[in-house]
């Protein structure tokens, strides 16, 4: 588990000279949260918008070639991409404190209630959707490598609108489920997106390196 961590602090080493386009992507992003004028839209959308930035240390690594310098790293191939796993979920609360704080600040301007039900909520929600990018990306990256999965990989997002507007449409006037049973569904849901993720990250990591 050392190795992983280590490997998941060489990513963060390896994107923070990238942080003020980064900071740019996190200010931006509350703004399209605002563009539905719910409250409720900010941290979701916000969430979404930001978790390109888990795509930071493959572009990164694509642009100055540091496969080699992972590959001399004295911890296996399992360990990196897991560590990128890592990287990517630590990313995810700071991303989720900026969205719920700017979630509670909006909700007056925009005329509305949120409680803190509300809030934990959009915090299980959020989860599961980040997961969902990036159980969908990751394994693409880790095949094809940045440069030429770039546009494929798109395809998260993609699907993620679809399946939003598609559950939309299904659940339109369904009686929603307790707060607590679609919260543990979300955390549970999220852990099987990333477990199933990582495995085929590897299959497929291990297939290129080969």
């Amino acid at each position: 588990m050392n190795d992983v961590l280590k490997t998941a602090r060489l990513d963060l080493r390896v994107v923070t000279p990238y942080r003020k386009q980064a900071l740019m992507m996190l200010v931006f992003a509350p703004l399209l949260g605002f563009a539905p004028r719910d409250p409720a839209a900010i941290l979701p959308i916000s969430v979404v918008y930001t978790s390109m930035l888990v795509s930071y240390p493959f572009s990164i690594g694509d642009k100055y070639d540091l496969a080699t310098l992972y590959g001399v790293l004295p911890v296996g191939r399992s360990q990196i991409v897991l560590g990128r796993y890592v990287f990517a979920l630590a990313l995810f609360p700071v991303l989720v404190a900026g969205g719920l704080l700017l979630t509670v600040a909006a909700a007056p301007i925009l005329d509305a209630t949120i409680t803190g039900t509300d809030l934990a909520m959009l915090a299980a929600v959020s989860l599961l959707l980040f997961s969902l990018v990036v159980a969908l990306q990751f394994p693409i990256y880790f095949w094809l490598g940045y440069t030429k999965a770039r546009l494929v990989a798109m395809l998260p997002f993609v699907v993620l609108v679809a399946v939003i507007v598609a559950l939309g449409s299904v659940l339109d006037g369904v009686t929603a489920p307790a707060a607590g049973v679609v919260a543990a569904g979300c955390v549970l849901g999220s852990a099987a997106l990333l477990t199933v993720s990582v495995l085929v990250s590897r299959r497929l990591d291990a297939r290129r390196v080969d």
